[in-house]
């Protein structure tokens, strides 16, 4: 009976070290940063806009959203930084499962993405900060230089 639990303990140690490295989950950002005018301009909206698929779409915004059927505007739960691209704004638009970006998403696989926002909270390791939804851009562009993101 020892032996049989001892197998069952090691099996589950070894079974969740192997899910730690998952190459899709997207992890909090870190080390040094510089957004452009067009990144600030996007991370402003994704503070202080609720959105539509339809309004993401117009703006031109660079991410993905998944909208329920009810239509309703949201604010967007995360502002990633894709090693490539700049920013990318995910929307989830059930609110019920908003951390389903954590597990990864379209565009940020394989590590492409590190988040930089959760919320209207910074959470790029170093520069933990909240943000009113009520910011100006001039505002916000203060705050970003503050803490070394912006020039």
């Amino acid at each position: 009976m020892k032996k049989l639990l001892g197998i069952v303990v090691l099996g589950v140690l070894f079974s969740t070290t192997l899910f730690a490295g998952d190459s899709t989950s997207i992890k909090k950002g870190s080390g040094p940063l510089k957004l452009d005018d067009q990144a600030v301009e996007f991370f402003h909206i994704y503070l202080t806009e609720k959105l539509t698929s339809s309004s993401f779409k117009e703006k031109k915004l660079p991410g993905m959203t998944m909208q329920t059927s009810d239509g309703k505007p949201r604010y967007a739960n995360y502002f990633f930084i894709q090693n490539q691209l700049g920013p990318y704004i995910w929307v989830w638009w059930n609110d019920e499962n908003i951390s389903a970006a954590e597990g990864g998403t379209f565009g940020c696989e394989n590590g492409a993405c590190k988040q930089f926002a959760r919320k209207n909270k910074i959470v790029w390791k170093g520069a933990k900060k909240r943000i009113s939804r009520k910011v100006t851009l001039n505002e916000l562009k203060t705050i970003l230089k503050e803490l070394g993101f912006y020039d």
